[in-house]
């Protein structure tokens, strides 16, 4: 059976081996998908968190620069991160995570975005894909197109 062409599985699931590798990389175990208490009757969901030492984390999955609203995906990410460490009431290393670097060159340079996130101490990593993972993920956004 076909997938619909708006399913993200390619994406999520390589979106955790990112946060895996850089879970690796960091020599800190991060924990996935975790949902943290912000209020009283709000829970955020980030990506990666670990508690000691205080780290947030949000991955993006995609292959080459982002188009339309793919930037807002990832500024709403950063704001996540900003606002996750507010009601946590402690400073966390806030990363977003891509896969390559066309995804986050938008992200870095002279461009508001990349100084929001300066600014807000919100760095950016690229944790290359393996041939295989790229493929996937090139195959997936394909047929994601309309």
């Amino acid at each position: 059976m076909a997938r619909p062409r708006s399913d993200s599985t390619v994406q999520r699931k390589i979106g955790e081996r990112l946060v895996k590798s850089f879970s690796s990389d960091l020599e800190v175990p991060l924990e996935q998908e975790k949902k943290l208490d912000c209020g009283s009757s709000c829970t955020v969901k980030v990506d990666g968190y670990s508690a000691n030492p205080p780290i947030l984390c949000e991955a993006w999955a995609h292959h080459g620069p982002p188009r339309g609203g793919q930037l807002y995906k990832v500024m709403t990410d950063a704001l996540k991160l900003i606002f996750v460490e507010k009601y946590l009431r402690k400073r966390h290393r806030k990363i977003l995570l891509f896969s390559n670097e066309d995804a986050r060159k938008p992200f870095i340079g002279k461009s508001w975005k990349a100084q929001f996130l300066r600014d807000y101490d919100i760095e950016t990593k690229v944790l290359p894909l393996s041939v295989k993972q790229r493929h996937e993920l090139i195959e997936a956004q394909e047929q994601q197109k309309w």
